[in-house]
C-alpha cells in the first residue's frame, strides 16, 4: 500500500486527539505500518493537508472527530471526481472526538482496531451523504448524519456553553450530558421546536411536524444512540428518522425508551428509506451535518452516493 498519511486534528475532543499521539505512533510501529504524521493547526490547514495527501497517498488516516473525517472525505471525493481512472485514497478513522459515531459504525474506534484493518487490508465501500442547496454550486458531504430541529439547536447550545465554561466542557458530564438536557429544554421554551416541513421522496409528498429530523447514513447518533438496527452505511439507502415529540417531557420520555431500544413501535418514531429526499420549510432553519451547522435554509435536497468512499473497516 505504501506510506500512509496520518492527519491529526489536535483540537478534536477538546485536546484528546493530541493526547493519543504517542499511542498512535506506538501501535503503528508495532503493526509495521509505514506512515507520516501531520498535525493540523486549523480546519483550513487540515483541508490543505488532506488535499495534498489525496493526490499522493494510497491511504489517509484521520485522527479526530466526525468533523475531521468529513473534511478529509470531502478532499478524497474531489480527487475521485477529478481523476476517475485513478483510485482515490482509502480513508481510515481513529475516533478521538466527542462522539465518534462514524468510527463506531465502522468498528474502528480505537487505534489497535484501525491498525488491524490497515494491516489486513479490510476495506469496504461506504455510502456518502450529499446536501445540495439552491444557489450553491458545490454540494456538502456528510458521512454520519444530517439533522434539523433539536440536532442543530442542541449543538449550538453546547458549543456556546463550552465557550463560556471551557474547564467544565472538558468533562463528558458537564460538556455533553447536562448542557444537552438544558439545550432541549431551551429549544422547547423558546419555541425552536417543533418544526413543520414538507418532505418529498419516491414520488411521495407529505407534511411533517417534528422535534428532530435525522437523515442517517450510520446506525449511531449523538454519542452512541441507535435509532434502528437496519441503518447501515453500506446498503445504498439513506434513512430519514422523524421524531414527532411535542414537549420537553415527551422528548425526554422518548429518549429514555430509545436508550433502551424500546422505541421502534412508538407512534412518535418514524423511519423512511430512500436514495434521496427534498425538504421545504415555511421559515429558514439550521441544519447540522457531522458536527457543522449550516444556517438559514428554506429548502434543500439530501441524497446518497452509494459506495462512494473506500474506508478501513473491521466490520466485514
Amino acid at each position: 500500500m505504501g506510506k500512509v498519511a496520518v492527519l491529526l486534528n489536535p483540537s478534536a475532543g477538546k485536546g484528546r486527539a493530541l493526547r493519543e499521539k504517542e499511542k498512535i505512533e506506538y501501535f503503528f510501529q508495532k503493526a509495521g505500518i509505514d506512515y507520516d504524521l501531520f498535525i493540523s493547526t486549523s480546519e483550513e490547514h487540515l483541508r490543505r493537508l488532506a488535499g495534498v495527501a489525496a493526490g499522493s497517498r494510497a491511504a489517509i488516516i484521520g485522527v479526530g472527530g466526525d468533523t475531521t473525517f468529513k473534511i478529509i472525505a470531502a478532499e478524497i471525493l474531489k480527487k475521485r471526481s477529478r481523476e476517475k481512472t485513478q483510485p482515490a485514497p482509502v480513508l481510515g478513522m481513529i475516533g478521538a472526538g466527542s462522539a465518534n459515531d462514524i468510527a463506531r459504525a465502522l468498528q474502528v474506534r480505537d487505534v489497535a482496531a484501525l491498525c488491524e484493518a490497515v494491516r489486513d487490508g479490510a476495506i469496504r465501500e461506504m455510502d456518502t451523504g450529499c446536501l445540495r442547496i439552491a444557489g450553491r454550486e458545490e454540494p456538502l458531504w456528510f458521512l454520519g448524519s444530517l439533522s434539523a430541529g433539536l440536532g442543530a439547536a442542541v449543538n449550538r447550545y453546547i458549543e456556546a456553553f463550552c465557550r463560556r465554561h471551557p474547564r467544565l466542557g472538558k468533562f463528558p458530564l458537564f460538556g455533553q450530558a447536562l448542557p444537552g438536557t438544558a439545550a432541549v429544554r431551551h429549544a422547547f421554551i423558546n419555541r425552536l421546536v417543533p418544526l413543520e416541513a414538507v418532505l418529498e421522496y419516491d414520488g411521495t409528498k407529505k407534511e411533517i411536524v417534528f422535534s428532530l429530523l435525522v437523515f442517517a447514513n450510520i446506525p449511531y447518533y449523538a454519542n452512541g444512540m441507535r435509532f434502528h438496527p437496519r441503518i447501515s452505511p453500506f446498503d445504498g439507502q439513506l434513512d430519514a428518522v422523524v421524531i414527532h415529540t411535542g414537549s420537553l417531557r415527551h422528548t425526554l420520555k422518548f429518549a429514555l425508551r430509545a436508550g433502551r431500544q424500546k422505541h421502534f413501535q412508538d407512534k412518535e418514531f418514524e423511519i423512511i428509506s430512500s436514495p434521496s429526499f427534498r425538504l421545504t420549510f415555511p421559515d429558514p432553519v439550521d441544519v447540522q451535518l457531522d458536527g457543522d451547522i449550516v444556517g438559514g435554509l428554506e429548502s434543500f435536497e439530501v441524497s446518497l452516493l452509494p459506495g462512494a468512499l473506500r474506508v478501513f473497516s473491521v466490520n466485514q
